[in-house]
């Protein structure tokens, strides 16, 4: 009896230890599942770190691409602006040279103008007495015309007299003017006074 109560005991004892070394594995279960969800949480928050990592190295890319093609638009703009401000500066020193040119020109234009108004005067007076020269010219050419018409009127006159002369006469016409009857015999002196009036005219 008291050796069976000593057994009862024991596995009593036995029976506790057992039950607190599976409450100690329990315990160490829970601890180990424990953790294990731990692990399992930071190697999501390591995922995510290294997600969230990575989207900023490609955003930090990207950035870093953009800066640069900007960098290369930039460079490309400071080269044409550079080029532009070279080109405006001799377009500039150009401008500088033909406004010195123009105003050059222009003081010798003025002093031109100046000496051409100082001399306007004996201009005009050269030019009044061309008018009047050429005023004499133009009447003497009227009396040569006039006097080249009396010439040829006489000529045509003295052609037809002559005709006359020939049909109905048989005289003819001296160089003075006189008529010749036949036989030698003067008669007259043809258109007298239309003559006279030639002479009369200035040469």
């Amino acid at each position: 009896m008291a050796q069976a109560q000593n057994e009862l005991e024991a596995a009593i004892a036995g029976l506790r230890a057992g039950e607190a070394a599976l409450e100690s594995r329990r315990q160490a279960h829970y601890a180990a599942s424990d953790a294990v969800h731990a692990a399992q949480g930071g190697r999501y928050e390591a995922n995510a770190q290294v997600s969230r990592l990575e989207a900023e190295i490609r955003h930090v890319v990207d950035s870093r691409n953009r800066l640069q093609s900007r960098r290369d638009q930039l460079q490309q703009q400071i080269a044409e602006w550079t080029s532009q401000r070279e080109h405006c500066t001799e377009q500039i020193a150009q401008a500088e040279d033909d406004l010195a040119t123009a105003a050059a020109r222009t003081e010798e234009a003025r002093a031109t103008a100046e000496d051409a108004q100082a001399g306007l005067p004996s201009v005009e007076q050269r030019v009044r007495e061309a008018a009047a020269g050429r005023d004499e010219m133009r009447a003497a050419l009227a009396r040569v015309e006039q006097n080249l018409a009396l010439v040829a009127q006489t000529q045509r006159d003295a052609d037809r007299f002559q005709t006359y002369l020939r049909l109905f006469g048989g005289g003819r016409v001296l160089d003075n003017g006189e008529l010749e009857a036949p036989g030698g015999r003067r008669r007259h002196r043809r258109h007298q006074g239309r003559g006279e009036e030639s002479a009369q005219q200035p040469a």
